[in-house]
């Protein structure tokens, strides 16, 4: 086993060039980042794998993790070592991914945690071991009915933001989350019918906004919570 004392980025430059990362066998902890696929402004540039078989032995990232643009990423279980990341985290663009077990063993992740434009995805189950982030994004995920998942969460130390998700009926799996340290908004989930998982949060450390969640019609959560700035509510 070794470090990579550096950044890898994966992406292919001829479609079907990339199918496996058994190369990367080795290695238990990368210092930098790990980008699987990048995403530049609107330009997807993937690869063609169905798994990440061949990171098995990874335990730790110092830098971001970045999953990106792999329409055929089918699982997420070759990830199943890793413990910890020191950056942001972004998974997103990934048609095929309809869950994220295999992130069963992350405790921590130091940045953002982006959970975007992954048209399968339906639960967030696998990122039950998550304590604390920095901030959190669950954006435009069409199929996501739950964030069932987030269960152990307990604070965020930027912004929680909840938009764009159209079958996201219900936000239980938040239900452990205390405190957020900055904004939270949760927008345009034309599901959604409650925000009763915020009951047992009592501290955000800037905004409140929700607004055009069309189904949504109380914001009874709330009472308990001391805000700064400002509130927003419209439907």
């Amino acid at each position: 086993m070794y470090q990579n004392t550096g950044s890898i980025t994966i992406k292919e430059s001829v479609a079907g060039n990339i199918t496996n990362l058994l190369g990367l066998s080795q290695i238990d902890s990368i210092a930098g980042a790990l980008e699987i696929g990048v995403k530049i402004d609107w330009l997807c540039f993937g690869t063609s794998l169905t798994s990440l078989s061949g990171l098995g032995n990874l335990t730790y990232i110092g830098g971001q993790l970045q999953i990106r643009c792999n329409d055929s990423l089918a699982s997420l279980s070759g990830l199943s070592s890793l413990v910890s990341i020191g950056g942001d985290f972004f998974l997103s663009y990934n048609s095929s991914l309809s869950s994220v077990s295999g992130l069963d063993n992350i405790t921590s992740i130091n940045g953002f945690l982006g959970i975007n434009n992954n048209t399968s995805l339906t639960n967030l189950i696998g990122l039950d071991n998550l304590t604390t982030i920095g901030g959190l994004g669950i954006n435009n995920n069409a199929s996501l009915t739950s964030v069932s998942g987030l269960n152990n969460l307990t604070s965020i130390g930027g912004n929680l933001v909840i938009d764009g998700n159209a079958s996201l009926m219900s936000l239980n799996g938040l239900n452990n989350l205390t405190s957020i340290g900055g904004n939270l908004a949760v927008f345009m989930n034309d599901a959604l019918e409650s925000l009763n998982a915020f009951e047992n949060t009592t501290y955000i450390g800037d905004n409140l906004e929700v607004w055009a969640n069309v189904s949504l019609t109380t914001l009874n959560a709330f009472s308990q919570f001391a805000f700064y700035r400002r509130i927003s509510f419209h439907r």
